[in-house]
């Protein structure tokens, strides 16, 4: 495929507005089946037995927040996966980066990567593994005989930026809040997350799937906690806001050109990323044992 940066504003459009991807158009694929699967589950709990196990209380907001983050990175542009710069590792900086020499590494980066700002000096330098330097603004990975260096992937930053511009009122003044207590919570400990303000207010969230107004209302607790904020979130309204925003952002793609460089850039980097596998990974082992269970065939069915 053509580089993004190398095709005309009509390509541009045809990429996102024309071209196929899995049946339909990019542009499409968003309403179609992004939204098309919460709708589906949702659904599916409108007409569940009410005796059955779960209510997709969790679950929904889960789906919910994750296409959130994906719409949110095409609005941006930025995706963990968008690299600006590569280059081949030389040896004599393959054995700093190995021995973790980190007197003369930065320097030698340096002097390789040509980005305008790049400043990998030792201070700088936030963490260090095998494969892997994280500076403030970039991550810097050996991937085989390749060095690349990414744009750090900032997902809080992205969906803040996108609540703030299509969500009601009432969310925009709380996106990190909801973001960070709805969204990582539940994705890494099928939690949401409580926060403390000043030792007298708990914010903690509750999801339903009944109307808001039928779900009790707290009210003061115990001395030790004096205030606690309970923000409830009906899953049905989530995905109606949700809907609303990314209908209003597909107007904004049809006529913004700098909104449509921004979708091509971190779209493309998505349905293109490839992660390199180290012959030294538990991977490499995985690979080959694959391998050996394809023989003539080129995809192997894991589950009958």
């Amino acid at each position: 495929m053509k580089d993004h940066n190398e095709m005309t504003s009509e390509q541009k459009r045809d990429y996102i507005f024309k071209d196929p991807f899995e049946g339909r158009t990019r542009f499409k694929w968003i309403s179609d089946c992004l939204l098309g699967d919460i709708k589906t589950f949702l659904e599916g709990i409108e007409n569940r037995d009410e005796s059955a196990d779960g209510g997709g209380n969790l679950s929904v907001p889960i789906l919910t927040n994750t296409a959130l983050e994906f719409v949110a990175e095409l609005y941006e542009g930025n995706t963990e996966n968008i690299w600006c710069f590569t280059t081949d590792m030389n040896e004599e900086l393959t054995n700093d980066w190995k021995e973790f020499k980190i007197d003369s590494l930065p320097e030698k980066l340096k002097a390789m990567i040509k980005l305008d700002g790049f400043d990998i000096s030792k201070k700088n330098i936030k963490s260090i593994s095998k494969s892997i330097i994280e500076t403030k603004n970039y991550v810097i990975k050996k991937e085989g005989h390749k060095l690349k260096v990414y744009e750090k992937y900032n997902a809080t930053g992205n969906v803040i930026k996108f609540i703030e511009k299509y969500f009601p009122d009432k969310y925009q003044d709380i996106p990190n809040i909801l973001w960070s207590g709805t969204r990582n919570g539940l994705v890494h400990t099928f939690y949401p997350t409580f926060f403390e303000y000043q030792d007298n207010y708990i914010i903690s969230f509750e999801f339903s799937v009944r109307n808001p107004s039928e779900v009790r209302k707290d009210n003061r607790s115990s001395s030790e906690t004096p205030y606690n904020i309970v923000i409830r979130l009906n899953v049905f309204d989530l995905y109606e806001v949700l809907k609303e925003a990314i209908e209003k952002y597909l107007v904004d793609l049809k006529e913004k050109k700098n909104l449509q460089e921004n979708f091509m850039k971190a779209w493309k980097s998505i349905e293109l990323n490839k992660k390199h596998i180290n012959p030294s990974d538990r991977k490499a082992k995985e690979f080959k044992a694959l391998l050996s269970k394809l023989q003539n065939s080129n995809n192997h069915l894991l589950l009958r």
